[in-house]
């Protein structure tokens, strides 16, 4: 952030002391951000690990109960995998959730909820 400089004089007479202020510039700087797009779909949900994360909040686990009964029905092979989860407003537990899950399933679905 580049910040302007300015000097002021106090009073009327050239003894009086002269101050310095910094002033910020309020636009700030911003960081470019890498847009990565979407992963290709899975083939298909039979025989595969499904991540379940969500935030913790009541709606979340609510949707899960009924969802994880609508996979078991169709895709009774796949498997779902519980355990990943973060605060309602705070990331993860363990920075590494995401990768973790990554490497251990096939798939993931995230959720929030009130």
């Amino acid at each position: 952030m580049k910040n302007l400089t300015t000097i002021v004089q106090l009073g009327k007479s050239g003894g009086d002391a002269e101050i310095t202020i910094d002033v910020l510039n309020p636009k700030g700087v911003i960081d470019k951000v890498e847009c990565l797009g979407l992963s290709p779909r899975i083939d298909g949900l039979e025989g595969k690990k499904i991540a379940f994360m969500h935030n913790n909040k009541a709606g979340s686990i609510n949707l899960y109960k009924v969802l994880e009964e609508l996979i078991r029905q169709r895709y009774p092979l796949a498997k779902i995998v519980h355990g990943y989860e973060t605060g309602p407003i705070n990331p993860p537990k363990d920075p590494d959730m995401y990768k973790k899950a990554a490497a251990a399933c096939d798939a993931f679905v995230f959720a929030t909820g009130d």
